[in-house]
C-alpha cells in the first residue's frame, strides 16, 4: 500500500514502500517497482511503459492529506527508485488517466479523462507539460472523445483514435505543429481499434470492411491506407491494438493463428496457437519492441485462469512468468502487458499478481533478461552511380540469428537489397536483436557514396512559322525526368514551354537542363526556324446608296496588319481627307488600298459602289411612361416626317386594340411604329418603344406564435400573402421548421419568419418574423387532480419480483399541498420477503441532446418493527439506469431501528439531481420506492411523491450571463463608493442604501428590510427575492455587506461583492426559477457580523413555513445554500507573492469543521466548476477556511461558502492588498484588471445559482 506524507503544495508526494529486491527466475531478472495488496482487479495502476534504458512509467492514484482526496500521479522508475513526475488531478482537474507510454528521451504521454472531457497530455523529461489535443462530450471542439489507449515514438508523436463531431472515428498523429488524420471512417471501412505509432511516424491499426465483415491491418501516415494483410479466415480478433515496429512490420491477432506479423499483403505466423495448450488464447494486449521481438500474455482456450508472459512460440524457451511460478515468495495468478511493454533490449515491463485471498499482491514489475553476447561481421560496400540497379548487401551474426539491415541517406534497404534513392551519403546498418538465448548484438553500419547521374535532352526539330501566327507549345525532356528550361533568341520569345514570334525572319529555341543533386547538367539543344511575312487583308463596309443632294459623309477602311489604309474615289463622286462628297446622279466607287511592309504582304485592293436612290423618312413615336401592373388602359399616338399616316402593332405583356394599351401582366410591352413609304419616299424605320410594367405590391399576414415548452411536439403555423403566392418559413434560434411544421430544439428565443419572394407579377412581400419563447421545462407535474400522465409499474428497481407487496394509488390528499403520487411496499402478511419495489414512470422526449436537472418533493415513511438489515430507498431512474445523491444511487435510504422505535420518516424534502445529458429521442423516467427486505406484517414502507419537474440545465444560465455588462458592473461599484465608506449608522450608509433600493425596485423587485438593533440603536439589512415557480418554499442566498470601515470609499470591501449581487438579481429578474434566490445586503458585517447573525438567529427557525398556511407564501423559504461575497476586486497576479495563500484568482471558501461541510464543499465545487463553464478569464480554487465575513453564521445551518479575491495570510502589507479597511480602497484605486477579476466572480456566481435554481427563459 502507499504510505503518503504530507507535503507543502509544490513539493514532490513521497510515496509508498514497494517490495524490494532481485528474483532470480531462469531466464530473467524481475523486479517490483510498485506493489499494494489485493488482485489485479483492484490494481488502480495504468499499464505500464518501458523506453530503452529501462525506464518504466505508469499512473497510479495518491492520497492527499492536504487536499482530502486521490490525485492521480504519472511516476517513473529509472530501477528501485520512484519518482512522482506529475499530479495530474492538480494539473488538469479530478479524473481518471487510462493509457501512460515513456519514449527513449525520457518525454512521456498520458490520456487522461476528466467528466465529459478527456485530454492527451505529453510530460517532458525536465516534467514541464503540455496538451497536444483536448475532447468534450459536450464541447465545440473537433473531438468529442478518444479511446483510452494511446502511443508515442522516439519523436514525441503520439497516435490517437478519436470520435468526431458527425460521429464517425479517426485516427490522428499529435505533435507540436499539430494535428494530422491518418484515416477516417467510413461506410466502406469501420470497427477501428487503438492505434500504434513506430519512429518513421507509420501508425498501425484494425479495421473491419463492412461489405465482406473482414478485419484487416492497416498502415499509413498521412496518405493513402496500405493494407499490411492478415492470416484468413481471422475470426477472432481481440480488441487489442495491433503493434508496428521500427521496420514496418505490424504483430496483430487473428484468434487462429493467435499472432502473426503482416507487411505489404504477406503475413507470417508468429504464434499458430498449435504449439501448446497454453496458446489457445491472448489474455491481454501484445507488444514489440524496435527489433520486432514481441511480449504477449496467453492462456488455454476457455475459463482457465492459468496464463503466462512470453516471447516467442515455445512455451519453455520464450516464457518469462507464468502463472504457478514462484515470484517474491508467492505463487503467480495473473499477469498482464500493454502495448509499449518491451524495449529493444527485451526488458519487460509488466503488471503481476502473486498470491491469492488475504496474501494477494499486485506489482508493476521489470523484467530484464540474462542473455550471451553476440556480434555481426558485415564487409564494406563500393561506391555506386545513382540509377544504377539495387545493390545486394549480406552479413552475419556470431550467434547464427538472421541479421536485418536498416537503411539512412540517399537509399533504402529491403529484403538484403540496397535501393539508390538519390545522390549523396548512404549508410545500412546490420543488427540482430537477439532472442532467449542471445543479447542483441551492437549494430555495425557501412558507408558508401552515391554519384550523380548524366542526362540528356530530347528536343524536336521546329517547323517554320508566319508573323502573325498564334503562340507555339514547344516541349524538351531530360532523360533524368527534371525540367527542362527553353529560351529565344531573334524573331521569337519563349515564356515556359510557349513560343511567340515578335516579327519576320530567324528565330533560335535553346533547351538546358541544369542538373540538380542526382543528375550532371545536360548538354543544350538548339533548333531554328524561320518566320515568315504575314498577309493582310482589308476590311471596307458596303457604302450605302445616297439620295441625290445628300450632304458629304465620311468613309473609313482598315487593314488586318493594322497599316494606314489609301482611298481613292471615281465615277460622280470625290474623296479628301476621309470624307466623300456625292456628285450627280448615277454611280461611285471607291478603292481601298495597303502596300504592306517588313513584316506583312501588299494587301488586295477593295472597291465599293454606291447609287441615289429615293428620299427617306422618319417617325416620331415619344416613350410612353412606366405602368404598373393592375393600371387601365392607356392610348398611345405617334407621326411620320412625311406626314403619312403610321400603323401599330403590340407584343409583350399587353394587348393593343383601337389605340388604346392593355397590361396583361408585369414586365415589359414594346409597341412598334411602321410607315411603309410610297412612291416618292421610302418606307421609314419602325420605331419600338418600350412600355415598362413594375410589378405590384404584395403583403403577408402572419399572427403570433404562443410560447412553447422545451419538450412540446412540433407543431403548425399559418402565415398567408396578399397576393394568394405561397408563403415560406423559416426558423433561427432554438426551433426548426418544416414546411408549416415548426419543431422545438432547445430552451431560448424561436424566430419564425414568414416570407414570400414575389413572381413575375408581385414584388417580394416584407418579411413578417414572429420570435416566441421556448421553456427549458420538460416536463411538470404536481398532482392536484390525478397523476399527470404518470403510471404505476410493479417491481420498478433492482431487478425485484416481489408485485404482490407493492402497489402504487393517485391520492387526492396528504401530498405537499394535496394530491401526490403513493407507493407501499411490504406488509400483507409474515412471510420474510426479499426485495421489493414500485414506482410511478412516464416517457419524454427531447428533439436534442439536452443536459437536464430533476426536481422532485419526497418523504419516506418506514413503520415500526425493521430489523437493521432492512433498508427503504426513494429512487429515480431515467431508461433504468438508476440516478442518485453522489456517491449513492438514491435520493434517500433509511436502515431499520432493530424494533427498538416507532416509524422513521424523511420528512417532506426537496430534491434537485442533474442527470447529465440524454440524447435526443423518447426517454422514461421512473420516480419511486424500494424495500430491501420484510418479515412481519407489521413492517411496511410508503414513499408520496408531489411536485416533479424536468427541466434543461443550463439555458437559462447562459441566457442570465450573457445579459452581464462589464461597464454596470464597474458603475454600481463607482457609485457606491461614491458615497464614501458606508460605516454603519452613518449618512454615508443611508445615501448608498437609498441608491440601491432604488436600483433593485427599477429591477422590478420588491425591496424588503430585516430589521434588528445594534448597540441599543435600530438597523436594517437589505433584501429582495425572486420567488420560485415551482417551489417557492427553498431558496439560495446570495449576499455582500453594504457596511465598510476606513475612511475611503470601501470600493473593494464590499461595494464590489453589492456591485456583483446586484447584477446577479438583475439578470434574474426577467427569468423564471424553479426555486427561489434572495438577495440580501447585510449590515454591521464590519462591526462583527451583527446583521447577518441577527437575521439567522430570528429567521432560522421560520425556514419553509407557509404564512398563511395555504396561501402558498413562504417568508422565509428553507435554505439550499448560501454564497457570501466579501472583496472581489483585488487582482494580486501569479506567481503568488510571499505571503499569499497558494490558491487561484477567486477564492471560493468553505469552513471544513462547521456541520455542513460536506454540502458546503459540494456546493463551492459547484462553483468551481460554474467558474469553468462562465467565467472568462480567472480561474477559481477551492479553500477549506471560510472566516470574517457574513456566512460564517450560516455555517451550522446550511451549506455555506464565501467568495472573494485571492486571500492573503495578512491583508496589510508585504504585497497584500494595500487598500483593506484603509482610506486608499477607492473606485480609482482598481486597475482594468481588478474589475475583470470581479467580474469574473460575477459571471461565476450568476451562472452557478442560476442553474442550481433551475433558471429558465419564461
Amino acid at each position: 500500500m502507499r504510505a503518503l506524507v504530507t507535503v507543502a503544495a509544490g513539493a514532490t508526494l513521497a510515496m509508498f514502500t514497494a517490495f524490494t529486491g532481485t528474483v532470480h527466475a531462469v531466464e530473467y531478472d524481475f523486479v517490483s517497482v510498485d506493489a499494494s495488496g489485493g488482485s489485479l482487479s483492484q490494481f488502480t495502476r495504468t499499464l505500464p511503459s518501458v523506453n530503452a534504458s529501462g525506464a518504466t512509467a505508469f499512473a497510479a492514484p495518491v492520497y492527499n492529506a492536504v487536499s482530502n482526496r486521490d490525485d492521480y500521479v504519472v511516476f517513473r522508475s529509472d530501477g528501485a527508485q520512484l519518482t512522482a513526475v506529475l499530479n495530474l488531478t492538480d494539473a488538469v482537474g479530478p479524473g481518471t488517466p487510462s493509457s501512460v507510454v515513456i519514449n527513449d528521451a525520457g518525454v512521456i504521454a498520458v490520456s487522461y479523462a476528466a467528466g465529459s472531457g478527456a485530454v492527451v497530455l505529453r510530460i517532458a523529461a525536465d516534467g514541464s507539460f503540455s496538451a497536444l489535443a483536448r475532447a468534450d462530450l459536450l464541447g465545440p471542439g473537433p473531438y468529442l472523445a478518444f479511446a483510452p489507449e494511446i502511443s508515442m515514438n522516439q519523436a514525441g508523436q503520439v497516435a490517437v483514435l478519436v470520435t468526431n463531431q458527425d460521429a464517425t472515428f479517426s485516427i490522428v498523429r499529435l505533435d507540436d505543429s499539430g494535428a494530422v488524420e491518418i484515416a477516417r471512417s467510413s461506410p466502406g471501412l469501420l470497427a477501428f481499434s487503438a492505434p500504434t505509432l513506430n519512429d518513421s511516424g507509420v501508425a498501425a491499426f484494425k479495421a473491419q470492411v463492412p461489405a465482406t465483415g473482414t478485419m484487416g491491418v492497416y498502415t499509413a501516415s498521412g496518405g493513402a491506407l496500405t493494407n499490411e494483410g492478415v492470416v484468413p479466415p481471422c475470426d477472432r480478433v481481440s480488441g487489442a491494438a495491433p503493434v508496428i515496429d521500427n521496420a514496418g512490420f505490424v504483430l496483430s491477432d487473428c484468434g487462429a493463428p493467435l499472432l502473426f506479423r503482416a507487411r505489404g499483403g504477406s503475413a507470417t505466423v508468429l504464434v499458430a496457437g498449435s504449439e501448446d495448450p497454453m496458446f489457445g488464447r491472448l489474455a491481454s494486449s501484445y507488444s514489440v519492441n524496435g527489433r520486432g521481438r514481441p511480449a504477449f500474455v496467453a492462456g488455454p482456450a476457455g475459463e482457465s485462469a492459468d496464463v503466462g508472459l512470453f516471447t516467442g512460440n515455445d512455451p519453455v524457451r520464450d516464457k518469462v512468468a507464468r502463472t504457478g511460478d514462484l515470484l517474491f515468495g508467492l505463487d503467480v495468478r495473473d499477469l498482464r502487458v500493454g502495448p509499449h511493454a518491451i524495449n529493444d533490449g527485451g526488458r519487460i515491463a509488466f503488471l503481476l499478481q502473486i498470491g491469492a485471498g488475504g496474501t494477494a499482491t499486485s506489482h508493476v514489475v521489470l523484467a530484464t533478461p540474462r542473455r550471451g553476447p553476440q556480434t555481426i561481421a558485415f564487409p564494406g560496400l563500393a561506391d555506386q552511380a545513382f540509377g544504377a540497379a539495387p545493390v545486394g548487401v549480406t552479413a552475419t551474426a556470431t550467434s547464427g540469428l538472421a541479421v536485418t539491415f536498416a537503411a539512412s541517406g540517399a537509399c533504402s534497404v529491403a529484403d538484403g537489397s540496397v535501393t539508390l534513392l538519390r545522390a549523396g551519403a548512404c549508410a545500412i546498418t546490420a543488427s540482430q536483436s537477439g532472442d532467449a538465448t542471445y543479447l542483441p548484438a551492437d549494430d555495425v553500419s557501412q558507408t558508401f557514396t552515391i554519384r550523380r547521374a548524366t542526362q540528356a535532352i530530347t528536343f524536336a526539330l521546329l517547323g517554320d512559322q508566319i508573323f502573325g501566327n498564334p503562340p507555339t507549345v514547344v516541349a524538351a525532356s531530360a532523360s533524368s525526368g527534371l525540367p527542362v528550361n527553353l529560351s529565344a533568341a531573334g524573331a521569337c520569345a519563349v515564356a515556359g514551354s510557349l513560343v511567340t514570334f515578335a516579327a519576320a525572319g530567324a528565330c533560335t529555341v535553346v533547351a538546358s537542363q541544369a542538373g540538380n543533386a542526382d543528375y550532371e547538367p545536360a548538354a543544350n539543344v538548339s533548333r531554328v526556324l524561320s518566320v515568315a511575312r504575314a498577309g493582310q487583308t482589308i476590311d471596307f463596309a458596303m457604302l450605302p446608296d445616297r439620295t441625290f443632294g445628300d450632304l458629304p459623309f465620311a468613309v473609313s477602311a482598315a487593314a488586318s496588319s493594322g497599316l494606314a489604309v489609301s482611298l481613292t474615289a471615281g465615277g460622280n463622286c470625290t474623296i479628301a481627307g476621309g470624307v466623300l462628297t456625292p456628285g450627280g446622279g448615277g454611280s461611285c466607287t471607291v478603292t481601298a488600298s495597303q502596300a504592306g511592309n517588313a513584316d506583312y504582304e501588299p494587301a488586295a485592293d477593295v472597291a465599293r459602289a454606291f447609287g441615289v436612290a429615293r428620299a427617306g423618312q422618319t417617325i416620331t413615336f415619344a416613350p410612353p411612361p412606366g405602368r404598373t401592373f393592375g393600371d387601365p388602359p392607356f392610348a398611345v399616338t405617334a407621326t411620320a416626317s412625311s406626314g403619312l399616316p403610321v400603323s401599330f402593332r403590340a407584343t409583350g405583356n399587353c394587348v393593343l386594340a383601337a389605340g388604346a394599351l392593355t397590361i396583361t401582366g408585369a414586365g415589359s410591352c414594346a409597341v412598334t411604329v411602321s410607315q411603309p413609304g410610297d412612291a416618292n419616299y421610302l418606307p421609314a424605320s419602325d420605331v419600338t418603344q418600350t412600355v415598362a410594367i413594375a410589378r405590384a405590391a404584395q403583403t403577408i399576414t402572419f399572427g403570433p406564435v404562443p410560447n412553447r415548452r422545451l419538450a412540446d411536439p412540433p407543431f403548425a403555423v399559418s402565415a398567408t400573402a396578399s397576393s394568394t403566392l405561397p408563403v415560406a418559413l423559416t426558423a433561427t434560434g432554438a426551433c426548426s421548421v418544416e414546411a408549416t411544421m415548426v419543431g422545438v430544439t432547445g430552451a431560448g428565443v424561436c424566430t419564425v419568419t414568414a416570407s414570400q419572394a414575389g413572381n413575375a407579377d408581385f414584388d417580394p412581400a416584407p418579411p413578417v418574423a414572429r420570435s416566441f419563447q421556448i421553456s427549458g421545462v420538460i416536463l411538470e407535474a404536481h398532482f392536484e387532480a390525478g397523476s399527470e400522465g404518470f403510471s404505476y409499474v410493479d417491481d420498478a428497481f433492482r431487478g425485484t419480483h416481489q408485485a404482490g407487496y407493492a402497489s402504487g394509488a393517485w391520492v387526492a390528499t396528504g401530498g405537499f399541498r394535496g394530491g401526490a403520487l403513493r407507493v407501499d411496499l411490504g406488509g400483507i402478511d409474515n412471510t420474510a420477503v426479499t426485495g421489493m419495489s414500485g414506482g410511478w414512470q412516464k416517457t419524454f422526449t427531447l428533439s436534442a441532446p439536452t443536459k437536464v436537472t430533476l426536481y422532485l418533493r419526497g418523504i419516506l415513511t418506514q413503520s415500526p418493527y425493521y430489523e437493521a438489515d432492512e433498508k427503504s430507498e426513494l429512487l429515480i431512474s431515467v431508461d433504468g439506469v438508476l440516478f442518485g445523491a453522489a456517491p449513492n444511487d438514491f435520493l434517500a435510504q433509511i436502515v431499520g431501528d432493530g424494533n427498538t422505535g416507532g416509524s422513521i420518516s424523511t420528512g417532506w424534502r426537496l430534491y434537485s439531481l442533474s442527470l447529465g445529458t440524454l440524447g435526443a429521442g423518447s426517454h422514461t423516467l421512473v420516480v419511486g420506492g424500494y424495500n430491501s427486505k420484510k418479515t412481519e406484517a407489521t413492517e411496511s414502507t410508503t414513499l408520496m411523491i408531489d411536485d416533479v419537474m424536468l427541466s434543461e440545465a443550463g439555458s437559462g444560465a447562459r441566457a442570465a450571463v450573457a445579459g452581464l455588462d462589464l461597464d454596470r458592473f464597474k458603475e454600481n461599484i463607482r457609485m457606491l463608493a461614491s458615497y464614501g465608506d458606508r460605516t454603519q449608522g452613518s449618512a454615508s450608509y443611508n445615501n448608498a442604501a437609498t441608491w440601491l433600493e432604488g436600483q433593485l425596485r427599477a429591477a422590478g423587485y420588491t425591496v424588503q428590510h430585516h430589521a434588528y438593533t445594534y448597540l441599543s440603536q435600530p438597523r436594517t439589512s437589505i433584501y429582495v427575492t425572486k420567488v420560485g415557480t415551482l417551489f417557492p418554499d427553498q431558496m439560495y442566498i446570495v449576499s455582500a455587506h453594504l457596511d465598510g470601515r476606513g475612511g475611503g470609499g470601501a470600493a473593494n470591501d464590499d461595494a464590489s461583492g453589492c456591485a456583483l449581487v446586484l447584477e446577479a438579481a438583475r439578470a434574474l429578474a426577467n427569468l423564471q426559477t424553479a426555486v427561489s434566490v434572495r438577495f440580501i445586503f447585510w449590515n454591521n458585517e464590519e462591526t462583527g457580523l451583527n446583521g447577518s447573525t441577527a437575521y439567522v438567529n430570528t429567521r432560522a427557525s421560520l425556514q419553509g413555513a407557509e404564512s398563511p398556511v395555504g396561501s402558498g407564501v413562504y417568508p422565509e423559504p428553507k435554505w439550499l445554500g448560501m454564497i457570501q461575497h466579501d472583496q472581489i476586486l483585488y487582482d494580486h497576479g501569479l506567481p503568488p507573492q510571499p505571503d499569499q495563500i497558494p490558491a487561484a484568482d477567486l477564492d471560493v471558501e468553505y469552513q471544513a469543521s462547521s456541520t455542513y461541510a460536506s454540502a458546503s464543499l459540494q456546493l463551492a465545487t459547484a462553483l468551481r466548476t460554474g467558474n469553468q463553464s462562465y467565467s472568462t478569464q480567472y480561474p477559481a480554487q477551492i479553500g477549506s477556511n471560510m472566516n470574517y465575513t457574513d456566512s460564517v453564521p450560516f455555517q451550522n445551518y446550511t451549506a455555506t461558502v464565501s467568495v472573494r479575491d485571492n486571500q492573503r495570510v495578512a491583508e496589510i502589507g508585504n504585497g497584500s492588498n494595500p487598500t483593506w479597511h484603509q482610506p486608499t480602497d477607492l473606485y480609482t484605486y482598481f486597475s482594468e484588471a481588478d474589475f475583470r477579476l470581479g467580474f469574473n466572480a460575477v459571471q461565476m456566481t450568476l451562472g452557478t445559482v442560476a442553474e442550481l435554481a433551475g433558471a429558465n427563459v419564461p
